[in-house]
C-alpha cells in the first residue's frame, strides 16, 4: 500500500502523491462540468473533414476504366508466358 511504513511522513512521498491527487480531482472535475461529450457524444455535423481532391485527368489516348480494377491475384504474370 502506498503510504504504509516509515516513509509515509516524509516529504518526498508526500509531495508527489499531493499532485497526482490533485491532478486526477482536477481532470475528474473537468469532465463533470463540461459533460461527457467525446466521440461517441459528437454529432456527425461536426466532424470536420478535409476536401476530397478531384480525381486526375486520365492521360491522353486511354480509355476511362470501368468497374472496379480486377484483384492482384487474377492478374496474369507476363514472366510466365
Amino acid at each position: 500500500m502506498v503510504g504504509a511504513g516509515t516513509d509515509a511522513v516524509s516529504l518526498w512521498l508526500q509531495v508527489p502523491l499531493a499532485l497526482t491527487a490533485a491532478l486526477v480531482l482536477a481532470l475528474l472535475g473537468q469532465r463533470v462540468m463540461l459533460g461527457r461529450g467525446g466521440r461517441r457524444g459528437a454529432a456527425p455535423e461536426a466532424i470536420v473533414r478535409p476536401p476530397t481532391p478531384p480525381p486526375a485527368p486520365a492521360p491522353a489516348g486511354t480509355e476511362p476504366q470501368s468497374g472496379p480494377p480486377a484483384p492482384l491475384w487474377s492478374r496474369v504474370d507476363a514472366r510466365r508466358r
